[in-house]
Parts: C-alpha cells; structure tokens; sequence
C-alpha cells in the first residue's frame, strides 16, 4: 500500500532534524520512512532547506472569481 505522502509536518521535521545533524537513518525512524527516501530528498533538495511556498498577494480570492464570472455571464 504504501506510505502516505509526506505533509508539511513531517518535511519540518525533517530539515529541522538535519540542521541539528541527525543522520538520514535517525531522521528517518522519526518520521516512519526508509533512510535512502530521506537521503534521497535531502540530496534533491541540495542540503538546504528549502524556502517555505506562498501564494502571491496578488492572487484573486474565491469570492473574486465568484464576482467575475457572474459578471461575465450576466448574472
């Protein structure tokens, strides 16, 4: 079946885990996966955290799109 996929959680914990040097196979017991899936993401990432994602403030909210498409279809 496999493992769930891996949530922002368990990706904090991860990289926190690393800044403090734990090992991929002590980090990886923390978080319930194998030690090559954590070396692996860990190697794709460069070793380095990377920034948390956001969404531009510029972004149109749900109740904009609501808005817009009503006006565009003449309510």
């Amino acid at each position: 079946m496999g493992h769930p996929r891996m949530t922002d959680e368990y990706k904090a914990e991860l990289w926190d885990r690393y800044a403090r040097g734990e090992t991929a196979a002590v980090i990886a017991r923390a978080v319930g996966r194998h030690a090559v899936t954590v070396a692996e993401f860990i190697r794709e990432a460069g070793g380095i955290r990377p920034p948390r994602a956001s969404r531009s403030e510029a972004r149109l909210t749900l109740a904009q799109r609501e808005e817009i498409s009503r006006d565009l279809c003449g309510r």
